[in-house]
């Protein structure tokens, strides 16, 4: 249940409404710092990412708005002629992020999950890490229970505000800008 809830939480960060909560069911634990430490500091850093991400989630938010397509949305919105498009399903657009959530477990002996991401034409950067690759075409990326594979184009810019314990802490000044070139 750890691991679960964690990508569940993971998953969160990148949906237009974020809520730890369960239904109805007294069982289910949603206190992150009632985890274990590797599950609790993996949920804490993605929750303090959200609140970095909050100029990216307006500006997104705002483009919703005006275009009429959802904030998160699935890969043939954008690339409809392509068949991959359709048939990688748990990958989605936010914005200029395509997100590929983790969906399956960590393997036991080496404790990485490794994802299929399928990459349109162009060139994609590796949010966390930099990785410089080019579609269309699909990659393989390995993830700990740390790593949420999150890829933005060439060209795309993501503003972020300084961490804080919560939105309104600091003001966002200065405001972090993220250029993938």
């Amino acid at each position: 249940l750890p691991e679960l809830y964690t990508r569940w939480v993971q998953w969160g960060v990148f949906s237009p409404i974020y809520r730890t909560h369960a239904w109805r069911n007294p069982v289910l634990e949603r206190r992150v710092w009632a985890y274990p430490k590797p599950y609790f500091h993996a949920m804490q850093e993605v929750i303090h990412l959200r609140h970095n991400m909050v100029p990216y989630l307006y500006t997104e938010a705002r483009r919703a708005h005006d275009t009429g397509v959802a904030l998160i949305h699935p890969m043939y919105y954008d690339y409809p002629e392509a068949i991959e498009a359709y048939s990688f399903q748990t990958q989605f657009m936010l914005g200029h992020a395509l997100v590929s959530p983790i969906t399956g477990p960590l393997d036991p002996k080496t404790m990485v999950a490794t994802k299929r991401v399928w990459l349109p034409e162009g060139e994609w950067f590796e949010w966390a890490t930099g990785r410089r690759f080019y579609g269309p075409g699909v990659i393989h990326l390995d993830a700990t229970i740390e790593d949420i594979p999150v890829l933005f184009r060439t060209g795309s810019i993501l503003p972020m505000m300084p961490r804080a314990r919560y939105v309104n802490e600091k003001s966002v000044d200065p405001l972090l800008i993220n250029v993938f070139l």
